[in-house]
């Protein structure tokens, strides 16, 4: 609908598995490659817009400028359901194992 109205958009994909902080540094890259000194809206579903408030706020990006961000079902304060899974399915002291990774 957007390119319909003439508007510029860049799907991007970033890891799937990767933490906040690398999928929003590889948004960075791509967003800077193709729209290098220009201003972006960002428009973010699910963890994408985790990624793009991290963009924003953590990372800073230099090459283009952030004018906007829109999150649609982004779950800024957390997931109920990921916390019932854990309390109840999981448990927390179990959680470690699952993403202890050996240096």
């Amino acid at each position: 609908m957007l390119e319909s109205n003439g508007v510029e958009v860049l799907i991007a994909r970033v890891p799937a598995t990767a933490s906040i902080a690398d999928r929003a540094a590889t948004l960075e890259q791509l967003i800077g490659e193709k729209y290098p000194g220009r201003e972006v809206n960002l428009v973010g579903h699910s963890m994408g817009g985790l990624d793009c408030r991290y963009l924003i706020s953590q990372i800073q990006p230099k090459t283009f400028t952030p004018v906007s961000l829109t999150t649609i079902s982004t779950p800024h304060r957390g997931s109920p359901f990921a916390d019932y899974v854990i309390d109840n399915v999981i448990g927390r002291e179990s959680i470690c194992l699952l993403w202890w990774k050996p240096v």
